[in-house]
């Protein structure tokens, strides 16, 4: 029962556009601005912006809630015995 607290990645690295088109169907503009109204309208914070996967993993891995999303390549080596993948095919 905690918020789900979203992780996005700084600048526009390669997987944030494919994720923002594919699964979010915005742009970066559009899905800042829709945080930054949320944010006005809710009190919501916007999601915490991080430089890279691992960190993206390491946030998920210890905050209750949160989510976010990597590149695949990113989870070998990586214990993810706390974190739950959810793997989305691109085509």
């Amino acid at each position: 029962n905690k918020n789900i607290a979203p992780v996005d990645r700084a600048g526009l690295p390669e997987i944030k556009s494919k994720f923002l088109a594919s699964y979010l169907e915005m742009t970066a503009d559009e899905m800042n601005r829709y945080f930054t109204e949320r944010e006005y309208q809710n009190a919501e914070m916007p999601p915490v912006t991080l430089n890279s996967d691992k960190e993206v993993l390491e946030f998920v891995e210890n905050n209750i809630g949160a989510i976010g999303y990597v590149d695949s390549n990113s989870l070998i080596g990586v214990d993810i015995s706390k974190i739950r993948i959810i793997q989305i095919s691109s085509n």
